[in-house]
């Protein structure tokens, strides 16, 4: 599945969990503390909007155009509020369906590598876009918490999803990920 939306990784770089929005939970539970801010597009899901409320975190928005995130924009975000992640829906964006080019990404990781930020792409809809520019991980593996699900693709019911990132960021998101769900469920993953 990984492959089929251009995320190459191996299998150690890749954990299997229990759907996007408990995923999103636990990456910003494993990289963020109470009161500091998380930047996202100006307008986004409302899931992050709700995960981000119940951990204290400050969801700064971040100023959008038809390809999604606005490069300068971010750059002022990442200098005023130091931020330690950026959550963001780079295909198919929610609400706004923005979609941003391969160089619109470029310009986005190069931004966050000079700040030393972690990109948390939710590709919840990449499956939709064809052809589709590479995804964040495919550009910035070393900065990028890649994360999806199949309850978009396949049903609503298949709580099920991965989550792909480099070695250096693994055992804080393995903690995190014990911390809030154990496991993904077995019978899901083995119908998966």
């Amino acid at each position: 599945w990984l492959d089929f939306l251009g995320v190459e990784a191996e299998p150690d770089q890749v954990m299997v969990v229990a759907g996007g929005q408990t995923a999103l939970l636990s990456i910003l539970l494993a990289f963020a503390r109470r009161g500091e801010v998380v930047l996202a597009e100006a307008l986004t899901w409302p899931g992050a909007l709700a995960i981000a409320q119940a951990l204290g975190l400050r969801l700064e928005g971040v100023a959008t155009d038809a390809e999604g995130m606005v490069p300068d924009a971010f750059e002022e975000a990442c200098r005023r509020h130091q931020p330690r992640l950026v959550y963001t829906m780079p295909t198919l964006h929610n609400p706004t369906t923005a979609t941003a080019s391969r160089a619109r990404r470029e310009a986005i990781a190069k931004i966050a590598r000079a700040h030393g930020v972690i990109l948390v792409e939710d590709d919840a809809y990449g499956f939709l876009v064809e052809p589709r520019a590479p995804p964040f991980f495919a550009i910035a593996r070393d900065v990028t918490v890649y994360l999806t699900s199949l309850s978009k693709p396949v049903a609503p019911a298949m709580r099920l999803g991965y989550v792909a990132a480099p070695a250096a960021l693994r055992r804080r998101l393995v903690a995190a990920f014990r911390a809030t769900t154990v496991m993904a469920s077995p019978i899901l993953a083995e119908l998966a």
